[in-house]
């Protein structure tokens, strides 16, 4: 483990600045006010761990607004700074195989979930182990597949085996709720990809199911969308999920290379992305999170880089005068 020195920079990011990533429609809905992301910074190198080269999970500290990065191939974590600055990373024979998702709560302990699905590494903000958690109230052989945080502390876990989503208090773990069933219909969950939850509705990614379930929660289903199908709104393999602050869900599909904001009702409002190694393009993405002050994180294992975007508007299109 090693505490990186601040002032060293191995991110290539200059050459973004002023580029934008253009959306793959053109038609936005009359009530949705217009939008693009444009990339600013690509994160792209540890310190001394040299280039990240699968990065596969996010989590964002949304006090400290660092980025905490999983890349399972050189099987290193590590974080960059708001400013996109290399801090801190670490590796360990012992206590860190494959990390495949990442969770950070309040008070900067990381969870880590790793190949081995049925247990949670916990670290603290410089990689100190801090001991394993394996989440009680499971079956025997759980596969737990998506970990995250909640407004008010709480830890979510998705669990594979079960089609579940069970809530923890953290850290003392103390079963709080849980929801869902194994299939494909409403309310059930075949392949859990991702979690994110707001104040308002906890929200579920499904490689197989439904590819995007809303609850509110007391855990009762509210609302999903998306087939496994042709279509602009549809997925072919929705892999991360995140909300911002307007209460727009982001879905990062790795076979389509892009990434989709609908609003809570369903409706699709931007479509950004495509295949290719040009800043904007988000070649096969794995995950998705959003930062303090709106700033977007797209993990893309096609191009082993972190993409940051920021939103910007666009100018609202006149409307035809009557005659």
């Amino acid at each position: 483990m090693k505490v990186l020195p601040p002032i060293v920079s191995l991110l290539v990011a200059a050459a973004l600045l002023g580029a934008a990533a253009t959306p793959l429609h053109a038609d936005e809905p009359k009530e949705i006010e217009p939008f693009t992301l444009r990339p600013v910074q690509f994160l792209q190198a540890w310190m001394y761990e040299g280039p990240i080269r699968e990065p596969e999970a996010l989590a964002v500290d949304q006090k400290t607004g660092e980025v905490w990065i999983a890349d399972p191939r050189n099987n290193v974590v590590g974080a960059f700074s708001a400013e996109g600055m290399p801090l801190f990373a670490f590796s360990s024979d012992k206590y860190l195989r494959n990390p495949r998702q990442l969770a950070v709560d309040d008070r900067g302990r990381l969870l880590v979930l790793e190949q081995d699905r049925t247990r949670i590494r916990q670290f603290n903000y410089r990689g100190v182990y801090l001991g394993d958690l394996v989440p009680p109230n499971l079956g025997e052989k759980p596969q737990i597949a998506a970990i995250a945080f909640g407004p008010d502390g709480s830890l979510y876990v998705g669990d594979n085996a079960s089609g579940e989503i069970l809530i923890y208090s953290y850290p003392a773990l103390r079963l709080k709720k849980r929801f869902g069933s194994r299939g494909e219909e409403e309310g059930q969950f075949r392949s859990i990809a991702g979690i994110a939850v707001d104040e308002q509705y906890i929200y579920i990614v499904d490689h197989v199911g439904l590819a995007v379930q809303l609850f509110d929660h007391r855990g009762d289903f509210v609302r999903g969308w998306g087939q496994h199908a042709m279509g602009g709104a549809n997925f072919s393999l929705p892999r991360g999920i995140a909300v911002d602050a307007k209460g727009r869900v982001i879905v990062v599909d790795g076979l389509r290379h892009d990434l989709k904001y609908f609003n809570a009702d369903g409706l699709l409002i931007g479509h950004f992305g495509g295949a290719g190694r040009a800043p904007g393009n988000t070649l096969a993405p794995s995950a998705v999170a959003v930062g303090p002050g709106g700033r977007v994180y797209v993990a893309e294992r096609g191009n082993a880089r972190v993409q940051v975007f920021v939103e910007e508007a666009l100018p609202a299109k006149p409307v035809p005068a009557r005659r």
